[in-house]
């Protein structure tokens, strides 16, 4: 699997995307857009138009990188072309299509993966590793950051925008990766609207095996970007968990029995991790936990819009 198509010549990809693909051992890059572009550094081939790419690609990898709203559709073209798939976050805007969709990508044997890269960072699994299996039971998750620009598409609910659907993977993703599975449980408040789309939001989470995840998540407040882990003798703390640059050499902070003491964690770029583990998993032929990654999280993030009286966003796919 040397070949990728980014379908969407979106900020993400521009910013982060490529030079992941570059560093993960992507040797022949494309990128569909539906306006035209000239000359992107680092790709190869260059398409006008989604559908058109699909159909004269060679690649047999294709990461979806659109606004929410577009996603369903989009990763259902991809599949019916018998290509394998990754989509950003939040994978898809109501839970039947995400069962529907993945249950597509299990009938052709073919990869479907929501890229939540932050946790296939090295980083992540420190952290994890720091507490004995079973151990952690309660967590603290915050990201928040000032406003988007007055023309993004978070601000309008139609194209999937708004907290919930741009920050509610984070509550449900970290929450199957510290305790893993979907959330059994989850209670929430939304904090602000604009334009009737839901900004920030506080949310309290269970989990089967008894873990517990409190949050703040929002676009109207200063930066915070931390992932806490408390058990009965440590408290451990990783900043910049969800966005960390790749030339980070960051920190995990614990606190145990009353004294402090720090685990350095190399520099890595997170996508590159996540495109790293998407390749082997293609080569081994091995989907199945990227399906129930993606099953667990649109079941968690379907709670949360229930706890929040919110209706999730049917597509048009």
């Amino acid at each position: 699997m040397k070949s990728i198509l980014f379908l969407g010549y979106s900020r993400l990809v521009q910013r982060k995307l490529i030079l992941a693909a570059k560093l993960a051992g992507f040797d022949h890059i494309e990128v569909s857009s539906r306006r035209s572009i000239q000359g992107i550094p680092n790709v190869d081939v260059i398409h006008e138009g989604y559908e058109r790419a699909l159909e004269n690609s060679d690649s047999n990898l294709v990461y979806v990188s659109m606004v929410n709203s577009d996603h369903g559709k989009w990763v259902r073209k991809i599949l019916e072309f018998g290509k394998h798939c990754i989509v950003d976050k939040p994978s898809f805007t109501y839970e039947m299509e995400a069962l529907d969709l993945v249950s597509l990508a299990q009938s052709q044997n073919l990869l479907l993966a929501e890229a939540t890269a932050w946790s296939h960072h090295p980083q992540s699994y420190k952290l994890l590793n720091a507490f004995e299996s079973g151990e952690p039971k309660k967590a603290v998750a915050l990201f928040l950051m000032p406003p988007f620009e007055t023309q993004n598409f978070r601000w309008n609910k139609n194209l999937g925008g708004g907290s919930l659907y741009d920050l509610g993977p984070y509550l449900s993703s970290s929450g199957r990766f510290i305790f893993g599975g979907a959330a059994s449980k989850v209670d929430a408040k939304i904090l602000a609207f604009k334009n009737d789309v839901p900004v920030s939001f506080c949310v309290q989470a269970s989990w089967p095996c008894g873990g517990n995840l409190i949050g703040y998540f929002g676009f109207d407040s200063e930066y915070v970007n931390r992932l806490e882990i408390i058990s009965e003798t440590k408290h451990a703390i990783l900043q910049r968990v969800f966005t960390t640059p790749s030339n980070l050499a960051n920190t995990i902070e614990i606190n145990e029995n009353n004294k402090i003491h720090r685990i350095e964690c190399s520099p890595a770029d997170s996508f590159a991790c996540f495109l790293g583990k998407v390749k082997i998993s293609i080569e081994e032929n091995s989907y199945n936990t990227f399906y129930q990654n993606i099953v667990d999280d649109a079941k968690t993030l379907a709670l949360l819009f229930h706890a929040t009286n919110q209706e999730q966003l049917v597509s048009q796919s």
